[in-house]
């Protein structure tokens, strides 16, 4: 969970959500994106302009925001929030305001679709270089 103090990405394409009183990091990693593509049936591209345009549905704008709240839950090792679940995160949606996380995540879907997540820690010496699925 973050300290709420930025509203802006981070290195990582993460972003801040605030729903029920609680500040949610959305971390952008490639295994929700894939989750975000199966279960709305829609590219990421597609769902990234729908989300630019306001045009989510609260359904779609919940399983976003649930697999981009586990990514983050993964990451840290977090179980109380690895857990969420999209049918629990929709209700705190609507009551937020939807006008008001709707912005929020089209940022984080376009920074997913320009790089998505990036690791926390420099010194990659490959950085850009294309490795073998195998290695």
């Amino acid at each position: 969970m973050s300290d709420g103090q930025s509203n802006e990405p981070d290195a990582r394409g993460e972003v801040t959500l605030s729903l029920g009183g609680t500040d949610y990091v959305l971390r952008p990693t490639f295994e929700a994106c894939l989750a975000i593509e199966k279960q709305i049936g829609r590219s990421l591209l597609h769902i990234a302009a729908e989300a630019d345009d306001q045009r989510l549905t609260v359904q779609d704008m919940s399983i976003v925001a649930a697999e981009f709240i586990r990514a983050y839950g993964k990451e840290q090792n977090a179980l109380s929030i690895i857990g969420v679940k999209a049918e629990n995160i929709a209700p705190l949606i609507f009551e937020e305001g939807v006008i008001g996380v709707a912005p929020r995540l089209a940022i984080v879907l376009i920074g997913a679709i320009t790089g998505g997540a990036k690791p926390a820690k420099g010194g990659n010496d490959d950085a850009g270089e294309l490795k073998a699925a195998t290695e």
